[in-house]
């Protein structure tokens, strides 16, 4: 047989702690306790994110500049077949 639920009355949910709160509150905590790991996490994230964009803008800096070559040199050679 099942146990019957209970039920909670509004003013028991009233005295409890507001969740929001004691969230917000232990973030708070953990942020104070851990602030300098987070700060390390945060910088090094940001470098590996500035690494991969500037590898990607040398990348296509370098393909640009030998396409250019490329195509001045297949313009020498058509004209010399002409």
């Amino acid at each position: 047989m099942a146990k019957p639920t209970k039920r909670v009355t509004r003013k028991q949910l009233l005295k409890e702690p507001d969740e929001f709160m004691t969230f917000t509150g232990r973030m708070i905590g953990f942020f104070r306790t851990y602030h300098l790991q987070i700060m390390y996490g945060a910088a090094a994230f940001l470098i590996i994110i500035f690494s991969i964009a500037g590898f990607r803008y040398y990348t296509g800096w370098k393909e640009k500049k030998a396409f250019t070559s490329l195509d001045q040199v297949m313009t020498a050679y058509n004209k010399a077949l002409d």
